[in-house]
C-alpha cells in the first residue's frame, strides 16, 4: 500500500515514534520507520485507511483500549495496562500529543481574539508550560490589567526558576522564556499596533533577552550557569 510520509508522520505521534524521526536527517530511514510503524498499527486497529487509501486514526479502537486498561487498573492487575507494553507506550504518547496539540489550539484562538479565558483553559490543560502565562500575559497588557499580566509574567518565571533549581541551565531557559514573552507581545501588537505600553513592554524584553545573551552586568543569569 502506497501511503505518502506526510500522512506516515501525522501518525508517528500516537505510535511513540517522532522522537526517532525527528533525529533522524536520513529520509530513507524515516520512511522505513514509519512504514514499520504503519504496519504495526494496522496489526493493533489503532488506524484505517479511507478508499484513496489515508491513513486515520481509530478512536473507538484507542477508546476500547484504554477501556482494557482501566479495567485491569481497578478490577484485574492493578496496572493501568493492556498488558502490550509497546501498545501502552503508542497510547501514553498520543495523550501526550493531542494534549499539546488541544492546549495550543486553544491558546492560538486565546492570542487571536484577545481572550485570557482561552488561555487559562490551556494553561489548566498545560500547567507546566510557561509560554501559555506568557501569552496570557500579553493579552492582558493588550486589554489594560497591569495587575493581572504582572501576575501571569511571575508565574512565568517561577515555572521557569524551579526548572532552573531542578539543574536546568539558565541562560538557556530564560533565553526560551524571554524569546516566547517577546512573540506574544509581538502577537498582540498585531492586534493593538498602537498600544504604547505593549511596545513598552516588548522593548524591555528585548532589552532582558540581549542582556541574558551577552551576559551582561545584572542580568536574570549572573553567576548562575
Amino acid at each position: 500500500m502506497n501511503v505518502s510520509l506526510i500522512h506516515r508522520l501525522r501518525l508517528l505521534p500516537l505510535l511513540a515514534l517522532l522522537s526517532l524521526l525527528l533525529s533522524s536527517c536520513d529520509t530513507g530511514l524515516a520512511e522505513l520507520v514509519a512504514e514499520m510503524a504503519l504496519d504495526w498499527a494496522q496489526s493493533k486497529n489503532l488506524i484505517s485507511f479511507d478508499a484513496e487509501g489515508n491513513p486515520s486514526v481509530n478512536m473507538g479502537q484507542i477508546i476500547a483500549y484504554e477501556a482494557v486498561r482501566a479495567g485491569q487498573a481497578a478490577f484485574g492487575s492493578g496496572d493501568y495496562t493492556t498488558g502490550d507494553t509497546a501498545l501502552d507506550a503508542a497510547l501514553d504518547a498520543g495523550a501526550v500529543v493531542k494534549s499539546v496539540k488541544d492546549a495550543d489550539e486553544l491558546a492560538n484562538r486565546g492570542m487571536a481574539q484577545g481572550d485570557p479565558a482561552l488561555l487559562d483553559s490551556a494553561i489548566q490543560a498545560r500547567p507546566s508550560d510557561w509560554n501559555y502565562h506568557d501569552q496570557k500575559g500579553a493579552i492582558l497588557v493588550a486589554n489594560g490589567d497591569a495587575v493581572g499580566a504582572e501576575a501571569a509574567f511571575s508565574e512565568s518565571e517561577a515555572l521557569v526558576e524551579r526548572r532552573i533549581d531542578g539543574g536546568g541551565s539558565c541562560r538557556a531557559l530564560m533565553q526560551n522564556m524571554l524569546r516566547g514573552r517577546i512573540d506574544a507581545y509581538h502577537n498582540q501588537l498585531v492586534r493593538e499596533p498602537d498600544n504604547e505600553q505593549l511596545m513598552n513592554q516588548l522593548f524591555a524584553a528585548e532589552d532582558e533577552l540581549e542582556a541574558v545573551n551577552q551576559r551582561l552586568p545584572g542580568n536574570r543569569c549572573e553567576g548562575r550557569q
